[in-house]
C-alpha cells in the first residue's frame, strides 16, 4: 500500500458524474494529449459487458473477492452503484505512480470524494449531459432496461445536488461536444500541472 505521507502532496485528477455523462470518452481524449496522465484502472462486481476484456477494462471479480479486498483495505475508493460494486484499488494507484505519471480516476462522486480525502492536492471534475433526456438517451443506446436507467436517474439526481460541494469544476457534455469539452479539461489539468491553484480558465 502505499505511504501517504509520501504521497501526501502528489497530484491527481479525478473525473465524477454519471453513468453515460461522458467521464470515459472525455478521460481518453485528456490521455491522448497529456502523455504525463494515466488512467487508473478500476474493479467491478459487474459482468463483462460486449467486448470487455479482465485487466484491460476493468479487473472484474467476484462479490466475495471484492469484499475480502474493501475488508484487506486494498481500496482507495468503493462504492456500490446500481447493484454493483466499483472501486479503485491502492495498487492500481501506485502502478501509475511508480511509473512517473498522474493518476486519473473515472470514478462516482462518492469515489470522487473518497479519493480527495486521501490525496488533498488533487484537481477534481463533475461531468454529465446538460438535460436529463441526453442522459437517458445515451443510457437506452447501452441497452440499458427501463428499470435500471430509472435507478440511475435516482442516483445522478443526488449527484448533482452534491457535486458543488466536492468538485472544483462542473462541466457539460451534450452530444458531439468531446473535442471542446475535452480542450477545456486539456487546458485546466495543463495549469493545475504548472502549479495554479484555481480559479482555472474554463
Amino acid at each position: 500500500m502505499l505511504n501517504m505521507n509520501q504521497y501526501r502532496f502528489q497530484k491527481m485528477i479525478a473525473v465524477g458524474g454519471p453513468s453515460g455523462g461522458g467521464k470515459s470518452v472525455l478521460i481518453e481524449y485528456i490521455e491522448a494529449r497529456l502523455r504525463e496522465t494515466e488512467s487508473v484502472l478500476g474493479t467491478t462486481t459487474r459482468n463483462p459487458r460486449p467486448g470487455e476484456i479482465d485487466g484491460s477494462d476493468y479487473f472484474f471479480w467476484t462479490l466475495d473477492a471484492f469484499q475480502k479486498g474493501v475488508a484487506n483495505n486494498e481500496f482507495l475508493e468503493h462504492t456500490a452503484y446500481c447493484n454493483h460494486l466499483y472501486g479503485k484499488r491502492w495498487s492500481s494507484v501506485e502502478k501509475v505512480i511508480r511509473s512517473g505519471k498522474i493518476p486519473i480516476l473515472n470514478a462516482t462522486l462518492s469515489g470522487v470524494e473518497a479519493a480527495r480525502k486521501e490525496f488533498p492536492n488533487s484537481l477534481t471534475f463533475f461531468v454529465t449531459t446538460r438535460t436529463k433526456e441526453q442522459l437517458v438517451a445515451r443510457l437506452k443506446k447501452r441497452g440499458f432496461s427501463n428499470e435500471e436507467i430509472a435507478r440511475r436517474m435516482e442516483t445522478t439526481k443526488i449527484e448533482l445536488a452534491h457535486a458543488p460541494l466536492i468538485c472544483d469544476i462542473h462541466l457539460f457534455a451534450p452530444d458531439n461536444s468531446v473535442d471542446v469539452v475535452g480542450a477545456q479539461m486539456v487546458s485546466i489539468i495543463k495549469g493545475y500541472l504548472e502549479g495554479w491553484t484555481g480559479p482555472f480558465p474554463l
